[in-house]
């Protein structure tokens, strides 16, 4: 056997194809049948053409990344996920955050400010909002019965 004649393992192409053909049946599109209208729906939700859509659940292509965030919202899947599996990110230059970012304390007074509430009058009223609608929380939310929102 000649180095021609070597199987070789699947293209990125064809393993992207495979992705999204999984992804695909998991939103529920019926992208094995002909007639099943999966190609043509997925089409339409990411603004990819038919034919590009057929290229790529064939395994033939990878999308041009313009558009992933369409065929991410369409394939329901995130973005970072469709990069990574397409080949044109890796997992070191899209890492998950490991810590959600923490923010100090927000006092309804200074939520009330950036959401562009400046006169006294509406700032106390906004308070009011906060403290009726934290008063409504149950008991046990460690929030409650603050003045502010965590």
């Amino acid at each position: 056997m000649t180095d021609k004649e070597k199987p070789a393992g699947p293209t990125q192409a064809e393993r992207f194809g495979q992705f999204a053909m999984a992804a695909a049946r998991e939103a529920g599109y019926d992208v094995d049948s002909p007639r099943g209208g999966g190609r043509k729906a997925i089409a339409e939700a990411s603004g990819m053409g038919q034919t590009a859509v057929g290229r790529m659940l064939a395994g033939q292509s990878v999308p041009d990344p313009k558009f992933f965030p369409g065929l991410a919202t369409a394939l329901r899947i995130d973005l970072r996920t469709l990069l990574i599996r397409s080949g044109l990110a890796t997992e070191d230059m899209l890492p998950l955050e490991s810590v959600p970012p923490t923010r100090p304390h927000l006092t309804a007074e200074a939520a009330a400010r950036e959401l562009g509430i400046h006169s006294e009058r509406g700032i106390r009223l906004f308070e009011s909002l906060v403290d009726g609608i934290l008063a409504q929380e149950p008991k046990g939310d460690e929030r409650s019965g603050r003045r502010g929102v965590a």
